[in-house]
């Protein structure tokens, strides 16, 4: 699969969904989103967005935005049980990626998509230099 779109549409058609109405009833996502992201590939829903289409699916979200990975991941076993890991004693959160993601929901499509770029960028490995 291509896009998004294609992804999405993929999904649709596996599961019987036929329109986008009936796509945002089952994921809790507006219609004029879902119409979005069928009819314009440059746009770049939020994480959350594409987090409830992904569950509503039971696909990964990784997926789901770039086509890379598995679609449907195996379910996780552990010879471990929760109740044998012992409770932290606190939680530690990065406030800074906190801060990022309020910040990138609030931004407009081709901010993120700029955003997303300029992360791209960063993310990518340099050569070092002696």
């Amino acid at each position: 699969m291509e896009t998004l779109a294609d992804r999405l549409r993929q999904l649709m058609r596996g599961n019987g969904i036929k329109t986008q109405s009936q796509l945002a009833r089952r994921t809790d996502v507006a219609q004029s989103i879902i119409n979005r992201i069928l009819r314009n590939p440059a746009y770049a829903p939020s994480y959350a967005t594409m987090r409830r289409l992904a569950d509503s699916f039971g696909v990964s979200v990784q997926w789901l935005v770039s086509g890379d990975g598995p679609a449907y991941l195996p379910p996780q076993t552990s010879p471990y049980r929760l109740s044998d890991v012992p409770a932290p004693s606190t939680v530690v959160v990065d406030s800074r990626m906190l801060e990022l993601v309020e910040i990138f929901e609030r931004l407009n499509d081709v901010d993120r998509s700029r955003v997303l770029e300029v992360m791209r960028m960063i993310d990518r490995p340099r050569a070092r230099t002696r």
